[in-house]
This record gives structure tokens, sequence and C-alpha cells, in this order.
């Protein structure tokens, strides 16, 4: 499998193939392009804001489920597992769960 790293690379005019200029080279590139490409962007009074969309709602709304989905999902679960959510054991959730998933 060929190297990934580069053995030259070019900086303006120089060709630099030491490992520690080449990784150098990179580094200061990395390091400044954020800032070069910031300095490009025109200054704006428009908010950030108004490029998103309106909210609709300041709540949330979770659909009521079914005895069937909630024990659907139960049995997917393992015993062989480590206990999940709040400590409760899978293999006592699986036992129980006719039980738990009743409204």
């Amino acid at each position: 499998m060929a190297s990934k790293i580069p053995s030259k690379l070019l900086e303006g005019d120089t060709e630099l193939v030491e490992s520690k200029s080449i990784a150098s080279a990179l580094n200061n590139f990395f390091a400044s392009v954020g800032n070069k490409i910031a300095a490009s962007v025109p200054d704006s009074n428009t908010s950030p804001h108004s490029y998103l969309p309106e909210r609709l709602s300041k709540s949330f709304y979770f659909p009521p489920l079914s005895m069937k989905e909630i024990e659907e999902e139960i049995s997917k679960l393992s015993c062989l597992k480590a206990t999940g959510t709040y400590s409760i054991p899978s293999n006592m959730l699986i036992t129980l769960q006719s039980l738990i998933s009743k409204p």
C-alpha cells in the first residue's frame, strides 16, 4: 500500500521535500484559511435569523403509542445487553411488558 503522506509540496515557487517543512506548510495553510475566507465575505446588515424558517410552535407533540407498538419495541431488547435507561434490566422489561405497556 502506497503512503498517503506527500513526498513533496509546492509552496509558491518553493518545492518542499522534508517532512517537517511539508507538515509546517500544511499547518500554516489550514490554520489561516478560515480567516482568509472570512475576510473575503462582505459585511452585511442582514440578521442570520432571516435565513431560518419561521417557527411553527413553541411546543411539540408526541402522538400516542399503542400497547402493541410498545410491546414490539420491548420484545426487540436483548437480555444479554447491559441495562439501559434508568438502569432497568432488559429481562425485567421483557417479563413485565404486558403490564408496563398499558396506557
